[in-house]
């Protein structure tokens, strides 16, 4: 599962080498509502709130940042991917076994109209 993961983040690193500031931060209109940064701070931010949810005790999906260097510079979210990986590589058996409680206003077995 790790191995998954660091692949997926690399691939993410891949891209933020390749783009530039206007490039990351630009909505291409009317196709997406946000930029590519919103996009990467969005699936950062569920990262951390695992990595704060081990050291609480629970996984708080509706408490993440929105905004913030991230969103705006692909350098910033090169770095903070490579806190992520460091992480995840530092991760002992236990952690990885342990029972977490998951907290999130999303639900895959409600349907909300």
């Amino acid at each position: 599962m790790i191995r998954s993961q660091l692949t997926v983040l690399e691939q993410a690193q891949t891209y933020l080498k390749s783009a530039n500031s206007v490039q990351y931060t630009n909505i291409i209109k009317p196709h997406f509502m946000s930029s590519a940064g919103a996009h990467m701070r969005h699936i950062l931010d569920h990262y951390q709130s695992i990595i704060i949810g081990l050291v609480n005790g629970i996984i708080n999906y509706d408490r993440r940042n929105r905004g913030g260097d991230i969103e705006l510079s692909p350098d910033a979210a090169f770095i903070k991917i490579e806190h992520i990986k460091m992480f995840l590589l530092s991760l002992s058996a236990e952690q990885m076994n342990q029972a977490m409680k998951l907290s999130t206003e999303i639900s895959t077995s409600e349907r909300k109209v």
